[in-house]
């Protein structure tokens, strides 16, 4: 595939404020349109075969004042990117997106995935104060958005926060969706500060420590000062050991249940699996009324949407909340789901601590950009081993 090559040079100058040059028709290093791009879609929902690669989209344009333009050096991918290519959310995230108005010519087709990102700044909204051209940022779009498996992409300035400087783009990429989803799960869900982290003996559990959550969370634990239990399976053990966790169960051996009981007495539990087996486990060894939290990332709720429409499924979802809370109420534990939220305030913290080298990014694998359909199908066997990353400037 051949490579356009966008100059700040061209892109960042201004015609005025929050808008692009109308007078661009090449760029003076590249061969390809100044306005166009390479992106993956889809136009319907399925397996691989649906992604594909246009040569000749335009490059998103600002809308919104406080919206940025960013050209996108590394993107990510998420279990929820596999998801949403076989339509996971439409219903519930088509309702965001009319409120919007972000759909395009009806409907949200051709669609980008893609959510994590890390960049360049080309372009700032007229209201945006904290960024300009030039600057490295990364960050994660809300889900309603079109995504980042894009040369360009357009984001807002509560999404994205300057890049950590220890970083390069690649790695950047890795961390602000699983990130987010970690820390909200912690902290928003699971009540727990880093304030209180500090000034309390606590012990947490972390189901699925090798997966992009998981290592985020086992870190970011951590960094607070947490005992951290951690399960994974037997080829991840080392790994999770060396993320910090100061103890680390192989979930496929017999022993798990033992070893977990041997040492009971959690504050906390945070699963990253969906596994009922293992979350009544956690239940199971958390502390009995005394403000012990279970919290999942993999909830019923989108599903129950997608399923039974927005009123049956909002219903839906109810019921099994429901369910899970009498469970809480029969065992002493709160249990909670957690779902991702851009947050800006907490990017920020998480790139200080990525230059404080508390917290490091675990990729996997790296794909070249016009390889991507190769990262979905890694992607679909879920034996996750931290982040699978989009190395979109290569030349591959």
């Amino acid at each position: 595939m051949s490579r356009p090559v966008h100059c700040l040079k061209c892109l960042g100058q201004r015609a005025g404020p929050g808008k692009l040059r109308s007078t661009w028709t090449k760029c003076l290093s590249g061969s390809r349109s100044v306005g166009t791009m390479a992106k993956w879609e889809i136009n319907e929902y399925g397996d691989n075969e649906v992604l594909r690669l246009s040569e000749t989209s335009k490059i998103p344009v600002i809308r919104d004042p406080y919206e940025v333009l960013v050209e996108v050096h590394a993107a990510s991918m998420n279990p929820v990117d596999v998801a949403m290519r076989g339509g996971y959310g439409s219903k519930v995230i088509n309702i965001r997106r009319k409120q919007c108005g972000s759909f395009q010519r009806g409907s949200e087709f051709p669609l980008t995935l893609g959510r994590d990102f890390s960049g360049v700044v080309i372009e700032t909204g007229k209201k945006v104060g904290n960024f300009k051209p030039g600057d490295e940022v990364w960050g994660a779009l809300d889900l309603y958005r079109q995504g980042t498996h894009a040369e360009y992409a357009v984001t807002v300035a509560t999404e994205c926060a300057l890049k950590p400087k220890s970083l390069d783009h690649v790695h950047a990429a890795s961390m602000p969706y699983v990130g987010l989803t970690a820390w909200n799960a912690i902290q928003r869900n699971g009540g727990l500060t880093r304030e209180i982290a500090e000034s309390k003996n606590i012990r947490a559990l972390v189901l699925g420590g090798s997966g992009g959550v998981g290592s985020i969370a086992v870190q970011l634990l951590k960094s607070w000062g947490v005992e951290v239990t951690a399960t994974c399976s037997t080829d991840a053990v080392d790994m999770v050991k060396d993320l910090g966790a100061d103890h680390v169960f192989d979930y496929r051996s017999q022993d798990m249940i033992v070893d977990l009981k041997g040492i009971r007495g959690f504050d906390l539990a945070l699963d990253t699996t969906g596994d009922k087996h293992s979350r009544d486990i956690a239940i199971d060894v958390l502390k009995p009324w005394q403000n012990s939290v279970f919290v999942t990332t993999v909830t019923p709720l989108v599903r129950n949407f997608d399923s039974y429409g927005p009123v049956m499924g909002l219903a839906s979802s109810g019921l099994d909340l429901s369910q899970n809370i009498l469970q809480g109420f029969k065992t002493g534990v709160h249990v909670r789901w957690s779902f991702f939220t851009p947050n800006v305030r907490r990017l920020r913290e998480l790139t200080k601590l990525v230059d404080e080298q508390k917290i490091k990014p675990v990729v996997e694998g790296v794909f070249p950009f016009q390889h991507i359909k190769d990262a979905y199908k890694k992607l679909e066997l879920r034996h996750l081993r931290g982040k699978t990353v989009i190395d979109v400037k290569s030349n591959e």
